[in-house]
């Protein structure tokens, strides 16, 4: 099923792209601003044995200047929260104007078929039932999109969470492992 529905999305070729590399975007964006928990504690506690993303923050700061100290880095975490925000609304209207463009096509195609039928049949069609059938099921069908696209980001934050927490600690991520096979064990 979600095979079919990727193919869909794939085929509207333009709006697909936007729609996978806004998506990407934000799921980076989204782990960067729930990583800078991280650097805030070390920053508050001021300890010298910082982890790899607060070296990485700190050096981004001094790129531009700044000193590391907490009202920049929640500022920094403010701005990228914007960023991802704004990603993920750009996501949504891309992924709302793939399912407007399936929608109508499916209505036009039901809408013709209905109109190829023989004379002798329509007459007896009760078409407010057909009608209210065709709007209902076009839009049932057009929210497979939707769903598609949220478990693709749920996927991609995923991953990106994934990465972020290997960056900070690799023995989470094995306990993690080890967790989830002895949980999914038969």
């Amino acid at each position: 099923m979600y095979l079919q529905v990727y193919r869909l999305v794939r085929a509207r070729s333009k709006n697909s792209t936007l729609l996978f590399l806004f998506i990407v975007m934000s799921a980076i964006l989204q782990g960067v601003a729930i990583s800078i928990i991280a650097p805030l504690i070390d920053v508050s506690s001021n300890q010298k044995n910082q982890n790899i993303l607060t070296g990485l923050i700190e050096s981004w700061f001094n790129l531009i200047n700044l000193d590391l100290t907490i009202e920049n880095v929640l500022f920094f975490g403010f701005v990228i929260s914007l960023f991802a925000s704004a990603s993920m609304i750009m996501a949504t209207f891309f992924q709302k104007e793939i399912q407007l463009d399936f929608e109508v096509g499916q209505k036009n195609t039901f809408y013709g078929l209905l109109g190829n039928l023989k004379l002798i049949v329509q007459p007896k069609m009760n078409f407010g039932r057909i009608t209210q059938v065709v709007q209902q099921e076009t839009k049932t069908s057009a929210m497979l999109i939707e769903y598609f696209i949220r478990f693709l980001s749920a996927l991609l934050q995923i991953g990106v969470y994934i990465v972020i927490i290997s960056i900070i600690s690799y023995e989470v991520i094995i306990g993690l492992a080890l967790l989830m096979f002895i949980l999914w064990l038969p």
